[in-house]
């Protein structure tokens, strides 16, 4: 009941004793709170006459309503807050994923011989899709598939260079071109923010709905605030945020809370990848630590960006699954 309290973890109480504190004790003041302040705003009244078909009577109900951002206040929305966060993050790495992404879209769009060709050389009728760059995590199919075709797109670049087909004289191909034959670590770039978008994104696609959904933020939060956390940072620094407050001051930039470059979660597809080019000798230890390094500086930037203004330092966020329990 209480993840973020060693001494709460050992509180109990009896179902009927929780029942009544809450019954008669935070409702009459929460109520008292609400009846304050409804009285110095103004309000909408609303009201329906009707038949009541249990007591066989007539019922008039009657609603107030009103907003008070101080009586319920859970911050701005999280779910921008986990997007822009994702975005300041991968800005921060300095990879231009996003510059990649859209040239391999606009390469082949609207261009039916240019079409032609990418068949023709590749054998491929995947295309890649539209990046869309004010919602990042949900660019995770538009990277997986552009890791799918990378290989395709290395044969197009490399056949329009051997002049067996027209070469585009376009900006877009010079960045696919450049992108696909000399960055060794394209192929685990990608892997690794599909990876990291796909750890946030169920996140997004839990809260996108216009259900009440703030009893389960703070589980949810804190959920996802551990998930990540658990892929750079030290397991007995971890162990030692025991509260909301341990985790909101927690110094997430700090050098000494993290594990070693070589230790960094960057997904089994990424590590995979990146095996796969130092046994071919492609790239050097040193070359993978940087590239480690780098990932680990994006789920930092992340993790400052998001908790600086997360939903966790708001105290109805924290109290709610107490209540829903009771």
């Amino acid at each position: 009941m209480f993840p973020d309290s060693a001494i709460a973890k050992k509180f109990s109480l009896s179902e009927r004793k929780c029942s009544y504190l809450v019954s008669f004790g935070l409702a009459p003041y929460f109520t008292s709170l609400l009846e304050a302040k409804l009285f110095k705003r103004n309000f909408v009244l609303l009201f329906d006459e009707s038949m009541n078909k249990s007591f066989q009577l007539k019922q008039m109900d009657f609603h107030v309503r009103f907003w008070d951002a101080d009586l319920l206040n859970v911050g701005s929305c999280g779910l921008h807050k986990v997007h822009d966060a994702c975005k300041t993050a991968m800005v921060a790495a300095g990879w231009g994923l996003e510059k990649v992404l859209k040239s391999m879209y606009r390469l082949l769009e609207d261009t039916p011989a240019r079409h032609e060709d990418y068949f023709k050389t590749s054998q491929c009728t995947q295309a890649p899709l539209k990046f869309c760059a004010h919602r990042w995590l949900e660019n995770s199919k538009v990277a997986q598939g552009a890791f799918d075709i990378l290989p395709h797109f290395k044969k197009f670049c490399d056949s329009a260079a051997k002049k067996e087909i027209t070469q585009p004289q376009t900006e877009s191909f010079e960045t696919v071109r450049t992108a696909v034959n000399n960055d060794m670590f394209l192929s685990s770039k990608l892997a690794f923010f599909v990876s990291f978008s796909k750890q946030l994104e169920p996140f997004l696609r839990k809260y996108q709905t216009d259900n009440p959904m703030v009893p389960f933020l703070f589980t949810d939060l804190h959920n996802l605030t551990f998930a990540v956390l658990r892929r750079f940072v030290k397991k007995e620094i971890i162990a030692n945020l025991s509260s909301t407050s341990d985790i909101l001051n927690f110094s997430v930039n700090d050098p000494q809370n993290h594990v070693t470059g070589h230790a960094v979660d960057i997904g089994f597809v990424a590590d995979s990848v990146i095996k796969d080019l130092k046994r071919e000798r492609k790239v050097t230890d040193l070359q993978i630590l940087n590239f480690k390094n780098d990932c680990k500086l994006i789920m930092v930037a992340f993790m400052e960006k998001f908790l600086a203004k997360s939903p966790l330092q708001y105290l109805l966020v924290k109290i709610w699954p107490v209540l829903i329990q009771a």
